[in-house]
């Protein structure tokens, strides 16, 4: 009996996930399909990376930042990766905004709400969607 109730949580585990799985691709798959240029925005937050690379539509080869609202308030911009798993970027944000927060990357982005650019480069963050946005596609245009 013990290794029958295992097993359907196991089970129940599994099948959740598929679905969890399924509901992330069609949201990606979604965003993909509206976006036009190299922004794509997410209305709300999915794990993404798998489906850019795996996406059969073209769009998705030309996408370099995914913006999406962030758990913490405000919405992220973070870049997508030169391949899946991988630390490199299609296209890097410019130097000189790796590890400024606040005033001072607002101050160099000319971005009203940019809150942070992670030191590494790959993720940043703003109060708005409009700003993340607008950071996305300087990084992008840089």
């Amino acid at each position: 009996m013990k290794a029958m109730a295992f097993t359907s949580i196991v089970l129940d585990n599994t099948l959740a996930n598929a679905v969890s799985k399924a509901k992330a691709q069609a949201i990606v798959e979604e965003a993909i399909d509206r976006t036009e240029g190299p922004v794509m925005v997410l209305e709300r937050f999915a794990p993404w990376q798998e489906f850019i690379f795996s996406s059969k539509n073209e769009k998705a080869n030309d996408i370099l930042f995914v913006v999406f609202p962030s758990n913490r308030g405000g919405y992220n911009w973070q870049c997508v990766p030169a391949s899946l798993g991988s630390f490199a970027q299609r296209h890097p944000v410019p130097q000189e905004w790796r590890g400024l927060n606040g005033k001072a990357l607002q101050d160099v982005t000319g971005v009203a709400s940019a809150t942070f650019c992670h030191n590494a480069g790959f993720i940043g963050g703003a109060d708005t969607l409009e700003d993340a946005i607008r950071l996305a596609e300087i990084a992008a245009q840089s």
